[in-house]
């Protein structure tokens, strides 16, 4: 998701640029860019807030009985031994 973000950004910063380059760089476009940058912005935000705002729960160790209670097995001995 980083990456996909960071090349969004990269392709909206290069053709900002060629536009610049090109003279073809008005106010109404700029304004257009900055509705752009401002999306991005939310974007990125809205990316990132799930993982900073939520946490993960704490694994609580189980007492020693209730965590060997799966592990014990009866051993089977043959009759004739």
């Amino acid at each position: 998701m980083v990456k996909l973000y960071g090349l969004l950004w990269l392709v909206i910063a290069t053709v900002a640029l060629i536009l610049f380059l090109g003279g073809v760089m008005t106010m109404p476009v700029v304004v257009v860019f900055g509705f752009i940058s401002f999306g991005m912005v939310f974007m990125g935000m809205i990316g990132v807030l799930p993982s900073m705002v939520s946490h993960h729960p704490i694994e609580v160790a189980k007492p020693v009985e209730e965590a060997d209670k799966g592990k014990r097995r009866k051993m089977h001995r043959p009759a004739h031994a």
